[in-house]
């Protein structure tokens, strides 16, 4: 998001591409731990989410505010 102060992520999160919803690591859909998705603005996740309980995962969790709430908060670091 342009507005955000860095550019990064959240530590321990893994990138799947929101153009390729079909491209999603089977281990995010049998985990034990439902998987949590967020974007810069919590937008363009919401579309990752729908997919993954289309796939199954009906415990999927969608972080609203995404990377401009976690940099709001202070608990971003810079990418490397």
């Amino acid at each position: 998001e342009p507005m955000d102060p860095v550019a990064g992520h959240i530590v321990g999160a893994r990138n799947a591409p929101f153009n390729a919803p079909d491209a999603i690591d089977d281990d995010v859909l049998t985990t034990a731990e439902p998987p949590v998705v967020y974007c810069g603005s919590g937008i363009t996740a919401a579309a990752l989410a729908l997919r993954l309980v289309e796939l199954g995962r009906d415990d999927t969790k969608l972080y609203a505010g995404s990377w401009s709430d976690w940099c709001a908060r202070g608990l971003a670091e810079p990418a490397s």
